[in-house]
């Protein structure tokens, strides 16, 4: 039995204007993936690779420069309740520890 996908990222760039050169800078270029429903993946790599940008536009808080992003079949242009985004980071809670 097919599954069906949940999320649709879809050749999508994305690039920011440096305010000092004003030059465009890509910081994404054709990231394509597809999430099935009760899919469970992870996104991995090197700081400053574009893995939290991927995840803005994913959530809606940012737009691609190009491509689309769908979710549940509905193309993603604002924040979306469904969704949301937690980083992993010490500072959320710095009072609690591992003990």
């Amino acid at each position: 039995m097919k599954k069906a996908v949940l999320l649709d990222v879809d050749h999508v760039s994305k690039s920011f204007i440096l305010s000092k050169q004003r030059q465009s800078e890509l910081i994404l270029e054709a990231v394509s993936l597809q999430v099935q429903t009760h899919q469970f993946i992870s996104t991995i790599g090197s700081s400053g690779v574009g893995k939290s940008t991927l995840l803005r536009m994913i959530a809606g808080i940012i737009q691609p420069s190009y491509g689309a992003i769908t979710f549940d079949g509905n193309l993603v242009t604002a924040p979306n309740r469904r969704m949301s985004m937690v980083f992993q980071n010490f500072a959320l809670f710095p009072w609690l520890t591992v003990r």
